[in-house]
């Protein structure tokens, strides 16, 4: 792609860049799912450049709004919140769906940084925007075929989660759960991993574990991030001095195991 793209001529020119951009914020996606951070600044920054050269405002912003995901994956709050900002920059000439998808990324940034007020007035900002989006769905770019409102649901009650807001987060993760297609077994996984997480933190030890287990063995194949937040579930179990810990540490390892 990136060979045709940079070969491409007259009118069919500008098509197979807008592709190529396309691939390249797909293939970011996966490099940062493998924790190959380089490879994924370089191909969401390919992609961006891609976009300007021809004129795509809807893609610029959504890689923007990824290099903010990808900051907010490394704990950055601020390069978050300053990435999702400029990835409003182009707002008037954006579809809803985008532009909503950019600023909840900087409530998320808000979040993680603890600016609960910063963080929810932008929540409620993205959630009218993808009531727009829903209301006009042809028109938004064929990537954003996910953001829909269960999709925002689950992203509502992670920032919730991250806010230490532990009923908010386990009511809206729970309903987003059961919105969620058994068969998206790698978002299963974390927002799972997350569930758990925010019934650990309200002490709730035994719905943590049963929230868990369900989806230990997906998190380990496929989701290092669930993955993680599943061992953080094990380690506060442990600090309370919940043998239920135990339980979960067994399963994970016996997933580890299997999944090698």
């Amino acid at each position: 792609m990136v060979e045709l793209a940079q070969n491409a001529r007259g009118a069919i020119a500008d098509t197979v860049v807008d592709l190529a951009a396309q691939y390249a914020q797909f293939v970011a996606w996966m490099s940062l799912d493998i924790d190959d951070q380089a490879a994924a600044l370089a191909w969401y920054d390919r992609a961006h450049d891609w976009a300007l050269e021809i004129g795509d405002v809807n893609m610029a912003t959504t890689t923007l709004s990824m290099k903010a995901h990808q900051a907010w994956s490394a704990g950055n709050a601020r390069r978050t919140v300053r990435l999702a900002e400029a990835a409003r920059w182009h707002d008037g000439r954006v579809t809803p769906g985008v532009r909503g998808m950019a600023t909840q990324m900087g409530a998320r940034g808000h979040a993680l940084a603890g600016e609960a007020r910063a963080s929810r007035t932008l929540l409620d900002e993205a959630e009218a925007l993808i009531r727009q989006a829903a209301d006009h769905a042809d028109d938004e770019p064929v990537w954003m075929y996910f953001y829909d409102e269960t999709w925002f649901r689950l992203q509502r009650g992670m920032t919730e989660l991250y806010l230490s807001n532990w009923p908010k987060a386990v009511d809206l993760l729970t309903a987003g759960m059961d919105s969620l297609p058994k068969s998206y077994k790698r978002d299963r996984a974390w927002y799972g991993s997350c569930l758990a997480k925010a019934h650990a933190e309200a002490g709730d030890a035994a719905t943590a574990l049963q929230v868990a287990l369900p989806v230990v063995a997906d998190a380990v194949e496929l989701n290092r991030h669930a993955h993680k937040e599943l061992v953080n579930v094990k380690v506060l179990l442990g600090e309370r001095r919940s043998p239920l810990a135990d339980t979960l540490e067994q399963a994970l390892t016996t997933a580890r195991r299997t999944s090698a």
